[in-house]
Formats: C-alpha cells, structure tokens, sequence
C-alpha cells in the first residue's frame, strides 16, 4: 500500500492485456496514467522517501529478518 501512486492522486490503467486466455503485463511506457479526482494523501517527496526506505529495507539478506538461533539444539556436555 505505501508504494501505490493512488495516493499520490494517479489512477494508472491498462497495467495488463490478455491475449487468447493469457493475461500479460503492460509496460510502464504503455500505461495510461491520469490524474484522478480523489484527494492526494501523501506528497511526491514524502512518496520518495517512502520508496527509499522500502528499496533500503529490500536489500537486507532474507536470513536478518528472520528469528534464527543459530546455537539452539547444541548441548553444553
């Protein structure tokens, strides 16, 4: 929810086109992308930021967010 645009005041459509059954994504170039009518929640800055932190927080190695015990199951002989 926090990387939606729709807070910014966008609604994008065409974001996909099926073919024959097969649903495909449409490119960034291709999507039509307007200003809605809603109110917008955040500012482009704030949207910035936002996408920063979460690209940040993505680049962690997927065994620091987990709760991993690495000695648990040794015994103390």
């Amino acid at each position: 929810m926090l990387a939606s645009e729709i807070h910014l005041g966008y609604i994008t459509y065409s974001k996909t086109r099926s073919k024959r059954g097969q649903v495909e994504l449409v490119s960034e170039e291709e999507r039509i992308r307007v200003m809605g009518t809603h109110e917008k929640l955040k500012t482009p800055e704030e949207h910035e930021a936002i996408m920063e932190r979460l690209l940040k927080n993505r680049m962690l190695n997927p065994n620091s967010r987990r709760t991993i015990y690495p000695f648990s199951g040794l015994r103390c002989w």
